[in-house]
Protein backbone atom coordinates (compact mmCIF):
# COMPACT_ATOMS: atom_id res chain seq x y z
CA UNK A 1 0.00 0.00 0.00
CA UNK A 2 1.08 3.55 -1.07
CA UNK A 3 1.43 6.36 1.38
CA UNK A 4 -1.40 8.11 -0.34
CA UNK A 5 -3.56 5.06 0.36
CA UNK A 6 -2.65 4.48 3.93
CA UNK A 7 -3.88 7.64 4.63
CA UNK A 8 -6.71 7.84 3.48
CA UNK A 9 -7.50 4.49 5.08
CA UNK A 10 -5.96 6.38 8.42
CA UNK A 11 -8.08 9.14 7.74
CA UNK A 12 -11.50 7.27 7.25
CA UNK A 13 -11.29 4.94 9.98
CA UNK A 14 -10.56 7.97 12.33
CA UNK A 15 -14.11 10.15 11.15
CA UNK A 16 -15.98 6.63 12.05
CA UNK A 17 -13.79 6.23 15.25
CA UNK A 18 -15.03 10.14 16.10
CA UNK A 19 -18.64 9.06 15.43
CA UNK A 20 -18.80 6.35 17.91
CA UNK A 21 -16.41 8.27 20.25
CA UNK A 22 -19.07 11.13 20.31
CA UNK A 23 -22.24 9.14 20.66
CA UNK A 24 -20.09 6.98 24.02
CA UNK A 25 -21.37 7.68 27.63
CA UNK A 26 -19.26 9.22 29.41
CA UNK A 27 -18.28 6.85 31.58
CA UNK A 28 -17.15 4.98 28.92
CA UNK A 29 -14.71 7.54 27.58
CA UNK A 30 -13.46 7.48 31.29
CA UNK A 31 -12.46 4.14 31.72
CA UNK A 32 -11.30 3.96 28.24
CA UNK A 33 -8.61 7.01 28.80
CA UNK A 34 -7.76 5.04 32.38
CA UNK A 35 -7.19 1.86 30.68
CA UNK A 36 -5.05 3.85 27.93
CA UNK A 37 -3.14 5.97 30.80
CA UNK A 38 -2.42 2.48 32.86
CA UNK A 39 -0.82 0.88 29.99
CA UNK A 40 1.22 4.16 29.21
CA UNK A 41 2.71 3.83 32.38
CA UNK A 42 3.12 -0.20 32.09
CA UNK A 43 5.25 0.70 29.26
CA UNK A 44 6.62 3.74 29.84
CA UNK A 45 10.18 2.05 29.65
CA UNK A 46 9.56 0.43 26.46
CA UNK A 47 7.87 4.29 24.74
CA UNK A 48 10.70 6.17 26.14
CA UNK A 49 13.32 3.84 24.54
CA UNK A 50 11.12 3.73 21.07
CA UNK A 51 10.94 7.14 20.91
CA UNK A 52 14.52 7.27 20.99
CA UNK A 53 15.72 5.28 18.45
CA UNK A 54 12.96 6.63 16.17
CA UNK A 55 14.36 10.40 16.60
CA UNK A 56 18.13 9.29 16.62
CA UNK A 57 17.27 7.43 12.81
CA UNK A 58 15.33 10.68 11.95
CA UNK A 59 17.89 12.66 13.05
CA UNK A 60 20.40 10.06 10.98
CA UNK A 61 18.62 11.24 8.08
CA UNK A 62 19.58 14.65 5.84
CA UNK A 63 16.20 17.14 7.20
CA UNK A 64 14.70 20.53 6.28
CA UNK A 65 14.57 22.85 8.65
CA UNK A 66 10.63 22.51 9.43
CA UNK A 67 11.26 18.81 9.66
CA UNK A 68 13.98 19.38 12.56
CA UNK A 69 11.76 21.12 14.20
CA UNK A 70 8.97 18.96 14.60
CA UNK A 71 11.23 16.05 15.63
CA UNK A 72 12.11 18.42 18.66
CA UNK A 73 8.43 19.26 19.73
CA UNK A 74 8.09 14.90 19.33
CA UNK A 75 11.11 14.43 21.89
CA UNK A 76 10.11 12.80 25.27
CA UNK A 77 12.49 13.91 27.85
CA UNK A 78 11.28 11.45 30.51
CA UNK A 79 8.46 11.97 32.43
CA UNK A 80 7.42 15.16 35.18
CA UNK A 81 7.67 15.48 38.81
CA UNK A 82 4.37 13.41 39.04
CA UNK A 83 5.44 10.57 36.51
CA UNK A 84 3.85 11.18 33.68
CA UNK A 85 5.57 10.93 30.00
CA UNK A 86 6.34 14.35 29.10
CA UNK A 87 7.50 16.39 25.81
CA UNK A 88 10.17 18.63 25.12
CA UNK A 89 8.60 22.14 25.83
CA UNK A 90 5.17 20.56 27.53
CA UNK A 91 4.69 21.95 30.81
CA UNK A 92 1.33 20.33 33.18
CA UNK A 93 -0.50 22.73 35.24
CA UNK A 94 0.38 21.45 38.62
Amino acid sequence: MDIQSYMYTVGRAARVAARELARAETRAKDRALETIAEAIERNKSQLLQANARDLQAAKARELEDADVRLLAGLEVEGTDRHGRLELEGDHHAA
